[in-house]
C-alpha cells in the first residue's frame, strides 16, 4: 500500500508540485505504484506511511534524485520527464533536506550554509555570510553560526541542514524523515521551525513514518 497523503492550507490554486500516475521498481520490488497528488503554492503536504513504502522514494523522484519508470512529474514549470530538463534550475528551485544530516564536520555552521550560494550562485562572501544569517536566525540557530556540527544536539543538526536549503532561496522544499531520528525534545525543535517556516508560506512536503 502507498503512503497516505494529508493536505493543509489548500487556500492557494496554483499546483506547483503535480505527481500523475507515477511509477518506480527498483529491480523486481515496485516501490511507486500509480501515485498522484499536488502541492499548491504555499501548501504543507505530508506523506505518511510505513518504513518503506515509498514515501522517500516519491520525495527523490520530485528532486529527480531518482528517474520514474511510469508517469509525469511537473515542478515549478520542471517537466521532469522532458529530455531537455535543466537538472541544475530544477535544483535551485527545489530544496532537499534529509533525515541524516550531512553536514560537512570541517565547516562551521555559517561555512557550511555559505557554501552552496558562494559555489553555485556565486555570492560574495559578505552576501552569503549575511544570507547564512538570516537563515539561521529563520531556525533559530543565531548563536550557533561558529560551531561545529559535532557541537551541535541532533535536533540543532537538522535545524542548520534546514537551513542551509533555505540559503538557497528554493520555491519547494522537500523533508525526508527529518524528525524520524530524533527524541521527543528535539523533534519538538525541528517542528517548530517547520511551523514556522508554514507560516511564512513555504511550500513544503514532508514524509513521516506512521
Amino acid at each position: 500500500m502507498g503512503p497516505v497523503v494529508q493536505f493543509a492550507d489548500a487556500s492557494s490554486a496554483n499546483d506547483i508540485v503535480v505527481l500523475r500516475d507515477v511509477h518506480k521498481r527498483f529491480g523486481s520490488v515496485e516501490v511507486l505504484k500509480g501515485v498522484s497528488f499536488q502541492v499548491r503554492r504555499g501548501e504543507v503536504m505530508v506523506l505518511i506511511g510505513k518504513s518503506g513504502s515509498g514515501k522517500s522514494t516519491a520525495l527523490r523522484c520530485i528532486d529527480r534524485l531518482e528517474k520514474v519508470d511510469k508517469g509525469h512529474i511537473q515542478v515549478c514549470g520542471h517537466v521532469l520527464t522532458d529530455p531537455g530538463l535543466k537538472l541544475r534550475q530544477l535544483r535551485l528551485d527545489v530544496g532537499i533536506v534529509f533525515q541524516s544530516y550531512n553536514l560537512f564536520p570541517h565547516l562551521t555552521i555559517a561555512d557550511n550554509i555559505m557554501l552552496a550560494p558562494r559555489s553555485v550562485k556565486k555570492m560574495s562572501k559578505a552576501q552569503a555570510s549575511s544570507l547564512a544569517a538570516q537563515c539561521l536566525a529563520q531556525v533559530g540557530l543565531s548563536e550557533k553560526a561558529d560551531a561545529y556540527p559535532e557541537q551541535l544536539s541532533g535536533g540543532q543538526q537538522q535545524r542548520a541542514g534546514i537551513a542551509r536549503s533555505l540559503a538557497m532561496q528554493p520555491k519547494v522544499l522537500l523533508l525526508d524523515e527529518v524528525t524520524s531520528a530524533l527524541d521527543p525534545q528535539l523533534k519538538g525543535e525541528v517542528l517548530r521551525v517547520i511551523e514556522r517556516l508554514a507560516e511564512d508560506g513555504m511550500t513544503m512536503s514532508w514524509s513521516r513514518t506512521r
